[in-house]
């Protein structure tokens, strides 16, 4: 930055007859410049008109972004999987060891033990692995995926991502985890687990519509977890209008050491906005659409939600009246059965036979649990 003094002054020497610098800041990308100048409509008193004047440096700006490009590339290849490799079971046996149990060799860490890999296990049925797995942290992740895959690994302290898929369950010894996300709606069962000390990330956990972390002892570090996911509110097997509370289990231990897990934030399945209360509800559900409440209790965190009916029910013709209705003219009375007192609106559809004319219920409300 620097200040220059005036470029141009009159006779006296008093009233600049030219621009005057008055900032002047020239960095890596931009150069700015605010200045005075006379105003070229003078009157009794001097007039001035103030300018800025930014100019770009475009050559510089595109060796900066393209040294920022490099960066960028440098650091993604730094924390990139060092492999990819998918269970196939070719071999015929679960020994975790034999390459020609997969796809793209062994699960192995990257050049100078730089990162771990992406190992994936696909519909894999019901296996027991023998051999122990390689530490999938820094980059690396593990998957377990497809409609019936419940999968037992040994070995292995420390660990990267860890991905369950609905229907499917991983089980593991001890753990400490490193940098690492879980994405869990199946089961994650661990022995004991803790947070490597060279972590500089919280643990996330994010909670699928039926995920579950269950943990056989105790959970170590407790404080550098934190929990979030999403809810599924609606239910195909209530009938639409109908509201209940739900209570589902998020993480199952002994004991949390060291702090207790950061309740984060949950939101709907369906896109919908939820609200966190900050006491448990109770009375009636459908007074408390849209919220829900998750805390700590004992050794468990659940979350309690509301949930609505997905379904339109058949029509119920128990407990029904028929009337008449009088004649108008010369159309002939036409016969109705009524719907149930809890009917919102009725659908009508085509005759019968004779002169019947059926109303169906399509939505019915109901009020309680």
């Amino acid at each position: 930055m620097d200040r220059t003094s005036v470029s141009g002054t009159d006779d006296v020497g008093s009233i600049p007859t030219g621009p005057t610098t008055f900032l002047n800041v020239s960095g890596l990308l931009l150069n700015i410049k605010l200045f005075l100048e006379p105003s070229t409509d003078f009157d009794e008193e001097p007039k001035f008109d103030i300018g800025l004047q930014i100019r770009y440096h475009l050559f510089e700006m595109r060796k900066t972004l393209a040294t920022i490009g490099i960066f960028c590339a440098v650091c993604a290849s730094v924390n990139a999987a060092s492999m990819m490799t998918e269970w196939t079971g070719a071999a015929g046996s679960s020994n975790l060891n034999d390459s020609g149990n997969w796809s793209n060799g062994v699960p192995a860490r990257g050049s100078g033990n730089a990162s771990g890999p992406d190992v994936i296990f696909n519909n894999v049925g019901s296996l027991v692995l023998s051999g122990n797995m390689v530490d999938s942290s820094d980059g690396g992740s593990i998957t377990v995926k497809g409609s019936n895959s419940n999968v037992t690994i040994s070995g292995s302290q420390y660990t990267g991502d860890i991905n369950v898929g609905a229907g499917c369950q991983l089980s593991m010894g001890q753990l400490d985890f490193k940098n690492t996300q879980m994405h869990l709606d199946g089961i994650f069962n661990v022995s004991v687990c803790g947070v490597d000390g060279a972590s500089t990330q919280d643990i996330n956990i994010i909670f699928g519509t039926s995920g579950l972390f269950n943990v056989t002892q105790g959970i170590w570090s407790a404080g550098k977890f934190s929990i979030s996911g999403l809810l599924d509110t609606t239910s195909a097997s209530l009938p639409s209008s109908e509201f209940q509370f739900v209570t589902r289990t998020l993480v199952s231990c002994s004991q949390f050491y060291d702090g207790s897990m950061k309740l984060g934030n949950f939101t709907a399945a369906d896109g919908s906005l939820l609200t966190k209360t900050t006491s448990a509800m109770s009375g009636n559900a459908a007074d408390f659409a849209g919220q829900y409440y998750v805390d700590q209790d004992g050794a468990q965190i659940k979350v309690q939600y509301v949930v609505g009916g997905g379904y339109y029910p058949r029509a119920n013709y128990s407990n029904t009246r028929p009337s008449w209705t009088r004649r108008i003219g010369n159309t002939p009375p036409t016969r109705l059965i009524h719907t149930p007192p809890d009917t919102i609106f009725s659908k009508r559809v085509p005759r019968l036979s004779g002169r019947d004319t059926l109303f169906l219920p399509m939505i019915t409300a109901k009020t309680g649990i």
